[in-house]
C-alpha cells in the first residue's frame, strides 16, 4: 500500500479550471461554512419531480437523500452532512435515467473541532492507497487532509468518465493566491473550498 500526503496529491493535480457548463448548479446556502443547506438551480424544467443525491463511496453510485419539492430552484428545508458530494436531480414522469437533469457537484466539507474526532489516516476501499492526516498539524490542515482523504475516495470510486463539474467556488482564486481585494472575504472554509475544488477539477480534466 502507498502512503501518500495532502500536498503531493494536490501538487499532482495542481491545475486552475473553471467548471464546464451543466443543466443546473448546486451549492451550500452558507459559504462560510456549516451547517450547510443545498441551494439548487436545474435548468430544462420544469421536471416532475426533483431530488438530492449523495455519492456513495461503498456502493460507488448515487443515493437519494432528500426529496425535493416540484420546483427548478429552492434550498433544501434539512442540512446535509458534511465529508460528502452531492449534486440535485430532476426527472421527467417517467423517471427514465435519460429523462433525468442533474447540476453541478457540490462537496461539503467535514469539520472536526478536535483533532481527537479525526482519524489517522483515509485508506482506499482497495487498499491501494492510504492518505496521512498529519495529527502534529494545525487543526485547520487536518481537516483538510481529511477532506483531501474523502474526495480521493469519491474520486477512485467515481471513474473517470463518471464525474460532473464541480460548483465553482464563490470566492475562487487563482494558483497564486488570493489578490488583495478578496482577503477579508477568505476564511478557513473558502480556502478548503478552493483547495478541494482544484482537486476534484485537476483529476476530472485530467485523461
Amino acid at each position: 500500500m502507498n502512503k501518500i500526503t495532502t500536498g503531493l496529491v494536490l501538487m499532482i493535480l495542481w491545475q486552475t479550471s473553471y467548471a464546464d457548463q451543466s443543466p443546473g448548479l448546486v451549492k451550500c446556502d452558507n459559504v462560510q461554512g456549516l451547517p450547510c443547506k443545498l441551494v439548487w438551480n436545474i435548468a430544462n424544467g420544469p421536471h416532475a419531480y426533483y431530488r438530492v443525491e449523495r455519492f456513495d463511496t461503498k456502493n460507488g453510485n448515487w443515493i437519494v437523500v432528500q426529496p425535493l419539492p416540484r420546483k427548478p430552484r429552492g434550498v433544501t428545508v434539512n442540512a446535509v452532512s458534511g465529508g460528502s458530494l452531492y449534486r440535485v436531480v430532476g426527472c421527467k414522469p417517467d423517471r427514465a435515467a435519460e429523462s433525468c437533469v442533474g447540476s453541478s457537484v457540490h462537496w461539503v466539507p467535514f469539520q472536526a473541532e478536535s483533532a481527537a474526532d479525526l482519524p489517522d489516516s483515509v485508506r482506499s476501499s482497495t487498499g491501494d492507497w492510504e492518505l496521512v492526516v498529519h495529527k502534529d498539524a494545525p487543526l485547520h490542515m487536518q481537516n483538510l487532509d481529511y477532506n483531501v482523504g474523502l474526495l480521493t475516495q469519491v474520486l477512485d470510486r467515481m471513474g473517470q468518465t463518471a464525474r460532473p463539474p464541480m460548483t465553482v467556488p464563490e470566492y475562487l482564486y487563482s494558483d497564486q493566491g488570493p489578490t488583495a481585494e478578496m482577503l477579508p472575504d477568505i476564511t478557513l472554509d473558502v480556502w478548503m473550498q478552493n483547495e478541494l475544488y482544484r482537486l476534484y477539477e485537476g483529476a476530472r480534466r485530467r485523461r
